[in-house]
C-alpha cells in the first residue's frame, strides 16, 4: 500500500495495546473523564490483557493507517 502522506510503501502490521479494555478513540480537545470517556474502537480483537488492530504503517514518514468502527 502507498502511503497517503508521502507515497513512500507501507507495511502491514498490528498495533497492540496492553490493556484490560479496548482502544478508544477521544477527539482532540476533549478530555477523558473519570473512566476515560471516548468511543470504543469496536473491530479491535482482545485477548486479555491484549488488544489489537490491524493496519499499516509507513517507516519513512511515521504514519500509520487503521480501520476502526466506532
Amino acid at each position: 500500500m502507498k502511503c497517503p502522506f508521502c507515497g513512500g510503501e507501507m507495511k502491514q502490521g498490528v498495533l497492540r495495546c496492553e490493556s484490560r479494555t479496548a482502544p478508544k478513540w477521544i477527539n482532540g480537545g476533549e478530555k477523558p473523564g473519570f473512566f476515560g470517556g471516548g468511543r470504543v474502537i469496536r473491530n479491535t480483537r482482545i485477548s486479555y490483557p491484549v488488544a489489537e488492530l490491524g493496519g499499516f504503517i509507513c517507516e519513512r514518514c511515521g504514519k500509520a493507517v487503521i480501520d476502526v468502527k466506532l
